[in-house]
This record gives structure tokens, sequence and C-alpha cells, in this order.
């Protein structure tokens, strides 16, 4: 990422991943099932490197899990929203904000 511009906005950067990716990815790991810290680490450089976007992730989760492990993902995960203090919200709105199940729009090029 750049600098910030005068308004404060940090430019976003987007480095897409391609299908040879994934398919790479997928080949390359065991199933979440089997051993569920090599495809984390995976994600965790995925997230960081390539920044993908709300599409790029729901692909991730299509490719590389099942469907059972889907939903536990998004469920498990949406229990984690923090909320004003830090600790997990029952907020369905912050919830739904944060954690949204469809496409958001949100603008990377603007600060918040």
């Amino acid at each position: 990422t750049g600098p910030p511009d005068v308004e404060g906005n940090q430019p976003h950067h987007y480095w897409p991943f391609t299908t040879s990716d994934l398919y790479n990815w997928k080949a390359q790991n065991p199933k979440f099932s089997e051993k569920s810290a090599g495809l984390i680490d995976l994600l965790n450089s995925v997230l960081f490197t390539h920044q993908p976007t709300w599409d790029n992730c729901q692909q991730l989760l299509q490719d590389l899990f099942t469907t059972e492990e889907r939903e536990r993902i998004l469920k498990e995960a949406r229990k984690l929203v923090p909320g004003a203090d830090g600790n997990p919200t029952t907020n369905q709105a912050q919830i739904d904000a944060s954690f949204p199940l469809t496409q958001p729009r949100w603008d990377f090029n603007m600060a918040e």
C-alpha cells in the first residue's frame, strides 16, 4: 500500500489469485478435517499476501472446505465479531455489518 492521500485514505492494492493458485492450494494441502493447522497457515499467508475481496474469500471457502466445514466456519466466525468493549457481541446489526453473508459494497480506498 502507498501513503495515505490528503484526506487520509489509504490506497488499496489488490492482487488476485488465479485458478491454478486455487488448484495448487487444494492439491498440496490436506483436508481441513484431517490437518487443520496446514490449511490455517495457508489461509493466513493468502489473506496477508493477496488482500482478497469478499468474493475471493467466498471462493476460498468454496474450494478449500466441505459444505459442513464452511457452514461451521461461518457460524463460529460470526459468534466472534467483537463489540465496542472488544468482547464478542450479540448485536445482530453489528455482526451483519462486520461479517456480512452477502456481498457488501465496501470501498477499500476510503478511510473509516
